[in-house]
């Protein structure tokens, strides 16, 4: 059987988001021009500031829990908003 344990090589891309007034892990979304454009993970806000690499022990001091399975609260999704995040199903 697997182990549920985070490999010690993973690393996560984070920047400080403004609109979260957080340390967010992002992503990247490619326009139509095929330009790469680094957004936060959470409000899809355009983050132009420096990325960082980290850990996941470092991901997790920011807040985020890495290797656990998520309990689904009164939502869909499991974020425990009580079904009122944006990607509930109606």
């Amino acid at each position: 059987m697997a182990s549920a344990s985070v490999p010690t090589a993973s690393r996560f891309p984070v920047a400080f988001c403004y609109r979260c007034a957080k340390t967010v892990v992002t992503f990247v979304r490619i326009d139509a021009g095929g330009s790469e454009h680094r957004l936060c993970a959470h409000c899809d806000a355009s983050l132009d500031g420096l990325i960082e690499w980290i850990g996941a022990a470092e991901l997790e001091s920011t807040g985020y829990e890495i290797g656990r399975s998520r309990t689904r609260a009164n939502g869909g999704c499991g974020c425990g908003s009580g079904g009122s995040c944006s990607i509930r199903k109606t």
